[in-house]
């Protein structure tokens, strides 16, 4: 659905009344205006200053808005180590998102020294939560053997999960390795 630019400035206008108050869903919900320039001015510090307050109150989404922004150098100057330690925070917290996240630090080695057995457990934590972007990752780490022992029907067996879950990657890794239902 497209959005008028005036729902976005009331969103602005009523985000902000609540943010004042200490409401974080609001906080977060007003720094994403920021960052995307709606019913204000794109403003990425503004954006970070309020998912920091937000983080700061437990706001898991917060936290994994704040490690982006320093994985991506938005608001803030780009910082692995920093992204870590929000990712960290928000997969401690629970927040699947942010396992999956933490993981992708892992397996690259930004911000932390690369360590494929550790992103494979944050993979699998994030796994039992449902989210798909983990279970496809935990696919393709039994299929090559990253941080686990390869094993295809591991492999098979993650990739479908996320595929039964809607993930469009692990039905397009399923092709390329054959698993066709």
């Amino acid at each position: 659905a497209r959005h008028r630019t005036e729902d976005f400035e009331n969103a602005f206008k009523w985000f902000s009344k609540a943010t004042e108050q200490g409401n974080s869903e609001a906080m977060m919900s007003l720094g994403w205006l920021y960052s995307k320039g709606q019913g204000v001015t794109k403003d990425d510090r503004e954006a970070v200053k309020l998912w920091y307050e937000a983080a700061d109150r437990g706001h898991t989404i917060a936290m994994l808005s704040m490690g982006a922004a320093h994985a991506n150098g938005k608001g803030v100057p780009q910082d692995y180590k920093q992204a870590v330690t929000w990712y960290r925070k928000g997969a401690n917290a629970g927040d699947a998102m942010c396992m999956f996240s933490l993981g992708l630090m892992y397996s690259t080695g930004r911000g932390v020294a690369s360590d494929p057995i550790k992103a494979v457990e944050w993979w699998h934590k994030g796994s039992q939560k449902e989210h798909t972007g983990c279970m496809a990752n935990l696919g393709w780490a039994h299929l090559y053997g990253k941080g686990v022992q390869q094993d295809r029907s591991q492999a098979i067996h993650w990739l479908r999960k996320a595929s039964d879950l809607g993930s469009e990657y692990a039905k397009k890794r399923l092709v390329e390795i054959g698993d066709i239902r």
